[in-house]
């Protein structure tokens, strides 16, 4: 699951030599084999497997437990609202997609809200799981009430820095002997990258 899980808006995937996988960051320039996001399904898999093994744990503190949980969820939903307020497609001159966030001025190549998607997802699915082992309704355990306020003013949307040309946007490489761009349409909805690649982690 993790690894069908979208990539962070600096990350894009990579073959190397030997056809592995691997991850580069655009933005630190570093390579790794490890999924950006395998930490966060397994510190949630550990949250699972601890609740559910948690047999001393009186009531009280299952349902203590369960409203963290739906604390996490929501603030996840809120994020997710606010990126789709804050984020929005825009093109460049030469017509490539970019992403925009109206009130931080940043902007990516890459979609940055499908991260965020997932992380709700993933903290929902957590609740939902736990609740069904604690015997506990979702209906039960209501959400607190969002009472954030987008203060955020329009700015005139900016491509990200060093666009890519028509040539990066061809079959590209990375340097001689240390991968290739994966192609297919999953790759496709990450578009390319403003910074020249790296290699495969060593």
């Amino acid at each position: 699951e993790c690894l069908k899980a979208p990539l962070p808006p600096d990350y894009t995937e990579h073959f190397d030599s030997n056809d592995r996988i691997f991850y580069y960051n655009a933005t630190t320039r570093t390579s790794t084999w490890i999924h950006p996001l395998e930490s966060l399904y397994r510190d949630t898999y550990k949250e699972i497997r601890t609740f559910r093994n948690q047999t001393e744990m009186t009531a009280q503190e299952q349902l203590d437990k369960l409203y963290e949980l739906r604390d996490q969820v929501a603030k996840c939903e809120r994020q997710v609202q606010r990126a789709m307020k804050e984020w929005g497609e825009h093109t460049d001159s030469g017509g490539q997609l970019f992403y925009y966030n109206k009130r931080d001025g940043k902007s990516y190549w890459t979609d940055p809200r499908p991260p965020k998607f997932a992380l709700y997802a993933l903290k929902q699915k957590t609740l939902k799981i736990c609740a069904q082992h604690a015997g506990v309704p979702l209906s039960s355990l209501q959400e607190p009430s969002d009472d954030e306020q987008d203060r955020s003013l329009p700015q005139r949307p900016s491509a990200p820095p060093q666009a890519a040309t028509s040539a990066d946007r061809g079959e590209d490489t990375l340097p001689p002997g240390q991968g290739r761009r994966i192609r297919g349409a999953r790759q496709a909805a990450a578009t390319s990258e403003w910074r020249e690649g790296g290699g495969a982690p060593l």
